[in-house]
């Protein structure tokens, strides 16, 4: 085989990146949603962190409250028709004073004198009624027995205190002394706990947020458009996990695949086919920015929509590193390959493989090629191409992603036309952009771009990522032993 250790790019000038990140577009919706779609995991983590975090603060820092509380009708003793329940000899103020002494600190102290220090907890706040002498006492402590007792040994210290200050009062308690089981505090420890969950929450959305912020992605065709100026040839819909989970190949071929999917290869078919006629050109190549926006999908659609047209198309698997076609379309190992072909091992009908009741026809490698960038530029592969456009009514080159070899650009020497394929929501802007300019300063025409995994006019929350193309295969059902070779006279 002829090979050539020198790459010679006819037309091709390399592109500036005029494109700069502040002259990226502005958030958008649909990038957050990727986001979150990516990592709501840890939104949830952080929220299951913050709340066990609330819980461990709940358990050193938060101090159960028991309250206690009691009523009694403050009188003067000398009044033996006193009625508790309104003021009558008692002075307007003398309940105000009272309670005032109930919250003093004299009465504090003397508590703690009578029970000892550990009560020096305890807090005690009173509260009357108006118009009435009627008193209630509150008292709270770090526990209920506790509360008890202080509430109790206040009843019997408050008529001391107060004799001394206004004389003779009584202090007749109304109901019974009211302890409560539950502490008065306990929704603290649910607010530590809620409080958290919210620090999660609030951490782990700030992480989407920023990573949304970083994406940029290609998230509708005017997006690209706007930039490169170049022509949306068609959208292929985003199929719902339904499908995919259902439907082990999407091809248009399968009866199972959507309906819309297979009208926009129709519709792409139609607009390539007619780009093609006008110009007289026969080899399209079909390439991609990064891997795993579908360009090999796309080719295989494109060509089996015009093989329904009664096209004969040859496909030609040049991804040499890595070869998927050999893969998917379910070849023996025994069966010549394009390596073969390019290693001067076969002819190029004997690379072919033929979808069976089928005017498509494909040639890939059986292996990788580890001289993959001599075997491009070869004469073997300028033959191959030549030979297949002398069979074929169209020739399809299915190319490496363009972002991570310069194989796509070198490629184009045997191509008439390109046709980008993009996923949306799902490379950067900027690195796209760079993509379809380098293939805009090659002398093979950039006639558009197709926007894969599309979900304009559809429920966005219905669908899942796009992708799964290890999945886009062929079924062993669509060969049979014995494959056909395309005639000279493209009958198939």
């Amino acid at each position: 085989m002829h090979t050539s250790n020198a790459v010679n790019l006819e037309g091709y000038t390399e592109p500036q990146r005029d494109h700069e990140e502040d002259d990226e577009v502005s958030i958008s919706l649909s990038n957050l949603m990727i986001a979150f779609r990516m990592f709501y995991w840890i939104i949830i983590l952080a929220i299951l962190i913050g709340i066990l975090g609330g819980i461990a603060a709940s358990k050193f820092l938060y101090e159960p409250v028991y309250s206690t509380s009691a009523t009694f009708t403050i009188a003067e003793s000398r009044s033996s028709d006193v009625d508790y329940g309104f003021k009558s000899t008692l002075d307007d103020k003398l309940v105000s004073a009272e309670t005032y002494v109930i919250t003093s600190s004299t009465l504090k102290e003397m508590l703690v004198n009578n029970l000892g220090e550990n009560y020096s907890v305890c807090q005690i706040s009173a509260d009357e009624i108006t118009e009435t002498n009627i008193v209630t006492i509150h008292v709270t402590a770090d526990s209920k027995a506790k509360a008890y007792v202080a509430v109790e040994e206040v009843i019997a210290d408050f008529p001391k205190i107060s004799q001394k200050i206004f004389g003779d009062v009584s202090v007749s308690l109304l109901d019974e002394v009211e302890a409560s089981d539950t502490p008065v505090n306990s929704g603290q420890k649910n607010k530590m706990i809620a409080l958290g969950g919210a620090a999660g929450l609030l951490i782990g959305a700030a992480v989407v947020f920023l990573y949304s912020l970083s994406l940029n992605l290609v998230s509708d065709a005017e997006t690209l458009q706007k930039y490169v100026n170049v022509e949306c040839v068609g959208k292929a819909p985003m199929l719902t996990s339904k499908v995919v989970g259902q439907v082990k190949y999407i091809t248009v071929e399968n009866r199972n695949v959507p309906n819309d999917f297979k009208e926009a290869f129709q519709f792409i078919r139609t607009r390539t086919e007619r780009v093609c006629r006008r110009n007289d050109y026969k080899s399209i190549l079909v390439t991609s920015t990064f891997p795993g926006e579908g360009k090999t999908t796309t080719s295989m659609n494109i060509a089996m929509s015009m093989a329904q047209n009664n096209k004969t198309v040859i496909i030609i698997d040049c991804d040499l590193r890595n070869p998927s076609l050999i893969e998917r379309l379910g070849a023996k190992n025994g069966a010549m390959g394009l390596d073969d072909y390019l290693n001067g091992e076969c002819s190029f009908d004997d690379a072919l493989v033929q979808l069976p009741k089928s005017k498509v026809f494909f040639a890939t490698c059986k292996n990788p090629m580890s001289n993959a960038a001599e075997a491009i530029v070869s004469e073997e592969m300028a033959r191959a191409v030549k030979e297949a456009k002398e069979k074929a009514d169209y020739v399809i080159i299915d190319t490496p992603p363009s972002d991570l070899m310069g194989d796509a650009i070198a490629l184009t020497r045997y191509a008439d036309a390109v046709l980008f394929v993009v996923k949306q929501n799902y490379g950067k802007l900027n690195n796209v952009i760079y993509a379809v300019e380098s293939m805009k300063q090659t002398k093979a025409e950039l006639i558009g771009f197709v926007l894969n995994g599309s979900y304009d006019k559809m429920n966005l929350l219905e669908y899942t990522s796009y992708g799964k193309y290890n999945k886009y295969a062929y079924s062993n059902r669509y060969y049979n032993k014995k494959i056909t070779k395309p005639s000279e006279n493209n009958e198939a």
